[in-house]
């Protein structure tokens, strides 16, 4: 696909979305405050669409959902309990370990049984929050062995979705459904993008994928929400005034620090010089959004920028990287950049 053609259709789903909120977090530092009004994009299909809208009490299905229990995260679990305690047909418990996930599914017979936690490619997190902190609470095709005993007792109803971001994302993502599905006997689905929880309903972008036993699904990537930019000189970081563009010549150093127990969890890197500018530009540094949606996304690591400051001293910057495609401002909490799919590689290349 075209450069032209891909930043067509970025611009098309970002301008289609008008459900997202575009304030400033009152809850950011006092040196960091208001405005933005880039707005962040949304879509799914049509099957996945009656399990996202939390209100519509759909008469068409019932539901059983298990929510892990930790608060532990950036609000998203805490939002998606309160948005399907508000669903009529939808009957929503919580979950600390793997087992109880599952028990709980199994507890009320319904349509469709939903795990949701926060996710990346290929995992779900059941009981720790936002990051990934002991086998029995999470569940990934590397843990088969773990979570295995407790889904193949099966569950009610003809489907299980694993809700949170990019859980059906790329190889793994499809892989992970098919293993699960073949477990439980059952129809098993996710989205390959980012799942977002608000004040008033849940969204998704990407595709929803559905695995059947003993079938294949086909691979599909995660939507591009953005094509690495090589000619991407600096950088938009947020301001009390509003924004600050960063040239990459006055940046020191980018350090990323991982996060959590995963296996397959990327080592700490440090860029300097020429190889700065290589890492930046896999992320959308130029088009930051606000939004005070939550994404329900892993935490992996952080991203610290130090730079010099005009004045010659060196400050420094930090963002917390959720799911290898979410960039959080920690200083601004409701301001987001997107990264190129690219990221997840050379991040993950460390190891």
């Amino acid at each position: 696909m075209g450069k032209s053609k891909i930043r067509q259709e970025m611009k098309e789903i970002r301008e289609g979305r008008e459900t997202l909120e575009r304030a400033g977090s009152s809850r950011a530092a006092s040196d960091c405050c208001s405005s933005s009004n880039t707005s962040a994009p949304g879509a799914t299909t049509d099957e996945g669409r009656d399990l996202l809208d939390a209100r519509a009490g759909s008469a068409r299905l019932t539901v059983r959902s298990s929510i892990d229990a930790s608060r532990d995260d950036n609000g998203f679990l805490g939002c998606m309990y309160a948005r399907y305690t508000e669903h009529v047909n939808n009957t929503p418990s919580s979950h600390w370990t793997t087992a109880q996930a599952f028990s709980n599914i199994r507890a009320i017979s319904a349509n469709v049984g939903i795990i949701v936690g926060h996710g990346s490619s290929g995992i779900i997190v059941t009981g720790t929050g936002q990051t990934v902190d002991g086998v029995d609470k999470y569940m990934a095709s590397g843990n088969q062995s773990s979570w295995s005993p407790h889904a193949s007792p099966g569950i009610p109803g003809y489907r299980l979705v694993l809700f949170g971001c990019k859980v059906a994302d790329g190889t793994a993502g499809t892989n992970f459904l098919q293993r699960v599905a073949n477990v439980v006997r059952k129809e098993v689905g996710a989205w390959t993008g980012n799942v977002w929880c608000s004040s008033s309903n849940v969204w998704a972008d990407g595709d929803f994928r559905v695995a059947t036993p003993g079938k294949r699904l086909e691979v599909i990537e995660s939507p591009v929400m953005y094509e690495i930019n090589r000619d991407m000189t600096s950088l938009r970081l947020r301001t009390v005034a509003g924004y600050e563009d960063l040239s990459f010549d006055r940046v020191v150093s980018v350090n990323f620090t991982p996060i959590g127990s995963i296996a397959e969890q990327s080592q700490a890197i440090r860029a300097e010089a020429g190889d700065v500018a290589k890492l930046l530009q896999l992320i959308d540094f130029a088009n930051p959004f606000v939004t005070e949606d939550k994404p329900g996304a892993i935490l992996v690591g952080q991203l610290t920028i130090t730079y010099k400051a005009k004045k010659g001293q060196e400050h420094s910057r930090t963002f917390r990287v959720l799911g290898y495609s979410l960039l959080q401002d920690v200083c601004f909490p409701t301001t987001y950049y997107y990264a190129a799919n690219e990221l997840s590689r050379e991040l993950q290349a460390a190891t």
